[in-house]
């Protein structure tokens, strides 16, 4: 509760605050560098990013048919907030999983985007 002149309106009365959740199950994403993520969801609910991470943490995810080099530097990880800005409260979204789009964390190596994100149904609160 906002106060607006900074005065509680019932002092010496107790308070408290009741809260009602629900734990969202995640949907994890892997796309390899150069490819495009896709994110969706059903009719009438829209996208939460949990978090996104561009990078290598890995040897093994998206290494098919790439050199040893390429797939050797597993310190190299960018959690970014890109993919969140672009797609929260969006019923779906593509966005690319390139160097253009998300800062080079290392050269000379082959990436790969990593996405959390859940799907709800937006609520709208009239006031």
């Amino acid at each position: 509760m906002t106060l607006v002149n900074g005065n509680d309106p019932c002092k010496d009365t107790s308070k408290y605050l009741k809260t009602i959740y629900q734990c969202l199950s995640a949907t994890h994403l892997i796309v390899c560098q150069k490819s495009l993520a896709w994110l969706t969801c059903g009719k009438g609910q829209v996208i939460s990013v949990y978090g996104a991470n561009y990078g290598r943490r890995d040897q093994t995810t998206c290494s098919y048919q790439k050199p040893g080099s390429e797939t050797m530097n597993v310190h190299c990880s960018n959690p970014t907030k890109a993919v969140a800005a672009r797609c929260n409260g969006k019923q779906d979204c593509k966005i690319p999983a390139t160097n253009s789009v998300f800062k080079d964390p290392c050269s000379d190596t082959y990436k790969y985007l990593e996405v959390a994100y859940t799907s709800y149904v937006r609520v709208r609160v009239k006031v």
